[in-house]
C-alpha cells in the first residue's frame, strides 16, 4: 500500500489516494475482506473525470493479467481483468482475431472496458462492449466471488457492465473476438463543408461498418461544423496490394514521438486549437486509402503521453448521447 496522487486522463481532478496492488486474486480477496474503508478498482487510468478515484482506497489490477484460455473455433478469449487491449492485440491480431468493438485507445484493461461499457466507431452497428462479454467473475464487497452473465444473475451482470466499478471488482471475463483477414482497414475520407453535410452522409451511407467524424466547432461563418468523415471496413486479404497479401498481418511499427514535458496552461487555448483544426482539415482531403488497423482505431496512441498538453490545470471532457 502507498499514498499517491492519481487522476484520470484529463489530469483533473487530482486526488491523493491509498493505493493497493494485489499480486493474485487471493491477495485481492484478502484486501477486500480487511479493508477499513471503501475501495474502487482502477485499470490504466484512461477515463476522463473522477472515475476510479477514491482517497480511501484504489485497487490497481494490472498484476492480474493472465490469459486463461482461448476457444479458437468460437473466438472466445478467457482472461483476467488486468489484461490490456494492447496485449490482446499483440497476441491475437497476428492469428486473425480483432475486437468486435474497440474504443479510441488500446491502452485500457478488460476490467476497465467492462466497467465503462466502452463503445467504438461501429457503435451504430454493433453496440458496445456488453455485446461481446459472455460472462464474468465478480468479487463483491462481502468478499464473495460470483459468476454473472445474461443468464446467470442477469441484473448483476447488467449493473456491472457500465457500472464504473461500483458493484465490485471484475476478476476475469470471457470475451468474443471476431475473425479478420488482415491487419488493415480500407478507409474512405470525405471532407464535408458543414455540419449538415456530414450528418446527412452519416445517416445515408450504410456501406461501412465503422465511421467517425472530426468536426471543427471553432470555424466561423459558413465553415462552422466543417468535418472530416472517416469511414472504414476491415480490408479483405484479396483486396490488399501484392506486397501485403503474403503477410496480411505484418504490422508496421512507426516511430512513436512523445510529449516531453507538461505544457504550460496557456498552451491549450482557442487560438492553438483553431490552428490545429485548420491543419487537420487541410491534411485530410477526400479519397480512399489503406491504413493499418491500429492507425485507424487508435490514432492518438501514436503519441506517448499526449495528455500532457492539457497542462497542470487539466481538462474536463463532457460526452453527450
Amino acid at each position: 500500500m502507498s499514498r499517491r496522487e492519481l487522476s484520470g486522463w484529463g489530469r483533473h481532478p487530482v486526488e491523493t489516494c491509498e493505493v493497493h496492488r494485489p499480486e493474485s486474486p487471493e491477495d485481492l480477496q484478502a484486501l477486500v475482506a480487511d479493508a477499513p474503508g471503501t475501495l474502487i478498482a482502477r485499470g490504466l487510468g484512461r477515463s476522463y473525470g473522477d472515475a476510479a478515484l477514491n482517497p480511501e482506497g484504489v485497487v490497481l489490477g494490472r498484476r492480474l493479467d493472465r490469459l486463461l484460455g482461448f476457444d479458437a473455433a468460437h473466438g472466445v478469449l478467457h482472461c483476467e481483468a488486468g489484461v490490456s487491449f494492447a496485449e490482446i492485440l499483440d497476441v491475437f491480431l497476428p492469428r486473425g482475431f480483432f475486437f468486435p468493438v474497440s474504443p479510441g485507445t488500446k491502452h485500457i484493461t478488460v476490467g476497465g472496458a467492462i466497467a465503462a461499457d466502452v463503445h467504438g466507431k461501429n457503435h451504430h452497428a454493433s453496440g458496445s462492449m456488453s455485446a461481446f462479454v459472455e460472462d464474468l467473475q465478480l468479487l463483491l464487497a462481502s468478499g464473495e466471488i460470483v459468476s454473472c452473465s445474461r443468464q446467470e444473475r442477469p441484473e448483476l451482470f447488467w449493473a456491472t457492465v457500465g457500472g464504473m466499478g461500483l458493484t465490485g471488482v471484475v476478476l476475469d471475463a470471457r470475451l468474443r473476438l471476431r475473425r479478420v483477414e488482415s491487419a488493415f482497414m480500407q478507409v474512405d475520407l470525405h471532407r464535408a463543408r458543414d455540419l449538415d453535410e456530414v450528418l446527412a452522409l452519416g445517416e445515408a451511407d450504410r456501406e461501412y461498418e465503422y465511421g467517425v467524424a472530426w468536426i471543427d466547432c471553432l470555424a466561423r461563418g459558413r465553415d462552422l461544423g466543417r468535418s472530416v468523415l472517416m469511414r472504414a471496413n476491415h480490408a479483405e486479404r484479396a483486396a490488399l496490394p501484392p506486397e501485403r497479401k503474403a503477410t496480411p498481418f505484418a504490422m508496421p511499427h512507426p516511430f512513436r514521438p512523445s510529449v516531453p514535458f507538461l505544457a504550460p496552461d496557456f498552451a491549450l487555448n482557442v487560438w492553438t486549437v483553431r490552428a490545429f483544426n485548420e491543419v487537420f482539415y487541410r491534411a485530410h482531403p477526400s479519397g480512399s486509402r489503406l491504413d493499418a488497423a491500429e492507425a485507424y482505431f487508435y490514432p492518438l496512441d501514436r503519441v506517448e503521453g499526449w495528455n500532457l498538453v492539457y497542462g497542470r490545470r487539466g481538462m474536463l471532457q463532457y460526452q453527450a448521447v
